[in-house]
C-alpha cells in the first residue's frame, strides 16, 4: 500500500524547478507579495510547494529557497499542525477528502 503524506509532513520536494527559481528570485529580490495562489492538477506538488515555501519564509533559516532544508523546529511543528499564527490555510476538501465550494464569505472571515 502506498503510503502519502499530507502536503505539510513531506520533507522533500522534486520538480517544477522553473517555479523554484521564480520562488527564489522574489524572495531574494524582496518582491515577495502577501499572497501567493497555487492551481493545477491534483497530485502535482502544488500544496507540498506551497507549505515548503511557507515554512521557508517564517524560518528564515537561509537566503536561498533552493537549497533550503526543512527542518524540525518549532516553525516546521506549527505548520505541520496548521497552528501558525502567519499562515491561513484554505482547502476546497472536507474532513472526508470530498471536494466542496469555497464561498467567499469563507475567504473574507480569514
Amino acid at each position: 500500500m502506498l503510503n502519502i503524506k499530507k502536503p505539510w509532513e513531506n520533507d522533500s520536494y522534486l520538480g517544477n524547478q522553473k517555479i523554484l527559481e521564480q520562488l527564489n528570485t522574489l524572495s531574494k529580490n524582496d518582491k515577495l507579495n502577501t499572497t501567493l495562489l497555487f492551481h493545477g492538477s491534483f497530485g502535482i506538488g502544488k500544496a507540498t510547494l506551497a507549505f515548503r515555501y511557507t515554512n521557508y519564509i517564517l524560518s528564515q533559516e537561509s537566503e536561498n529557497f533552493l537549497k533550503f532544508k526543512i527542518n524540525n523546529n518549532q516553525i516546521t511543528n506549527q505548520i505541520k499542525n496548521l497552528t501558525h499564527p502567519n499562515l491561513i490555510y484554505i482547502s476546497n476538501y472536507d474532513e472526508n477528502g470530498q471536494s466542496k465550494e469555497i464561498k467567499i464569505e469563507e475567504m473574507v472571515s480569514k
